[in-house]
C-alpha cells in the first residue's frame, strides 16, 4: 500500500490558495481533528489562506525526489528507530496528521471509515534526528547539507555505511524514507500547517 505525503489538508491552486469547491472532505477532516484536539485540551488547528507549494522547480518534494512511499517501508523505519513514539503512529492508521505544535498527546480522530491519529512535528523531528545517527546520516545543528540530501535522494552512499549493523539495501531504503519524512516535517513546520500522510 502506498502512503502519500501532503502539506496541509486543503487542496490548493498554483498560487497556494484553498480551492473551496474541492474542500468539503478537508473541512470534515479538520472539524474531526479539532474535536479530537479539544478533547485533549489542545488548541484548534487552522490553515493559513495561502501556503507555498512544497515542490521545487524540478518537482521535488523539498529535497526528496519522491512524495510517497510504501507503508511497509515506513513501518520498517519505525522499527529500527531508537525513539519511536511519533514514528509508531506510522504503523497504526490510514491517516496520520503531524501538527506544527509541540505536544505529547496522540489524539485519535473520528472519521467515517478511516482510522486517523495526530502527532507533533517537533516531536517527530526529534525522533528523526535520533534515527539519523543510527542509519549514518550526518547532521549539523539539526539539519543536513544539500550534498547529503542529494546523495540520499539519489540513493548514493554517504561513506558512513560501515559498522551500522544493517544491510546496505536496508540502509538506502531507510535513508530515502527518512529524508521524505524529514523534508515533509520541515516544509510543513515552515508553512505552519500539518504534514498529512494518507494511505
Amino acid at each position: 500500500m502506498s502512503i502519500s505525503f501532503f502539506i496541509g489538508f486543503y487542496p490548493r491552486d498554483d498560487d497556494g490558495l484553498i480551492v473551496e469547491e474541492d474542500s468539503a472532505a478537508a473541512h470534515e477532516e479538520v472539524n474531526a481533528l479539532n474535536a479530537a484536539l479539544a478533547s485533549n485540551d489542545l488548541p484548534n488547528y487552522a490553515e493559513p489562506p495561502t501556503v507555498d507549494s512544497p515542490y521545487d522547480r524540478r518537482q521535488r518534494f523539498g529535497r526528496s525526489r519522491v512524495d510517497h512511499t510504501g507503508s511497509q517501508s515506513l513501518k520498517d523505519l519505525a522499527v529500527i528507530a531508537p525513539v519511536r513514539r511519533q514514528l509508531y503512529l506510522l504503523q497504526s492508521a490510514d491517516l496520520v496528521a503531524f501538527l506544527p505544535d509541540e505536544f505529547d498527546a496522540r489524539p485519535e480522530c473520528a472519521l467515517a471509515g478511516v482510522s486517523a491519529v495526530v502527532g507533533s512535528i517537533p516531536k517527530l523531528q526529534s525522533e528523526l534526528k535520533a534515527l539519523a545517527e543510527k542509519i549514518g546520516i550526518p547532521m549539523t545543528a539539526g539539519n543536513i547539507d544539500e550534498n547529503t540530501a542529494t546523495k540520499i535522494s539519489d540513493e548514493k552512499k554517504l561513506g558512513t555505511e560501515k559498522n551500522l549493523g544493517l544491510d546496505l539495501a536496508d540502509v538506502a531504503n531507510a535513508r530515502t524514507n527518512w529524508l521524505l519524512l524529514f523534508e515533509g516535517a520541515r516544509l510543513a513546520k515552515e508553512r505552519g500547517v500539518a504534514l498529512v500522510l494518507r494511505s
